[in-house]
């Protein structure tokens, strides 16, 4: 069976990290290797557990949700953004026809 494909947005924050550590060690799961972020943050990637993931800045996020779903298919978002980014997120993948879990609180 192939593993089941998981973005997990809001990086580097401290949930997001930790979701996508579980997920690397999770053979059941594949952790797409970009995440989106706020504006606030400068970084281009974050590492986790040994795994650099590329950052998407809110102003580039339309054209590399189309380049990742082009080149990965079917995938599941999780978002752990900041609460001021849900209402927007949820529109953004409903839009995109993305599968999503917020977890993030708030909106």
């Amino acid at each position: 069976m192939e593993p089941v494909k998981i973005m997990v947005n809001g990086l580097p924050g401290n949930m997001a990290s930790s979701v996508a550590g579980q997920v690397l060690k999770d053979d059941r799961f594949k952790l797409i290797n970009r995440s989106l972020t706020g504006p606030e943050i400068t970084d281009t990637e974050s590492t986790v557990a040994g795994t650099a993931i590329g950052l998407i800045q809110p102003n580039a996020r339309q054209q590399a949700i189309e380049e990742i779903q082009a080149a990965q298919g079917p995938f599941i978002s999780v978002d752990y953004t900041h609460p001021s980014a849900v209402n927007t997120n949820a529109e953004f993948y409903c839009r995109n026809h993305l599968p999503f879990v917020m977890g993030t609180t708030g909106g």
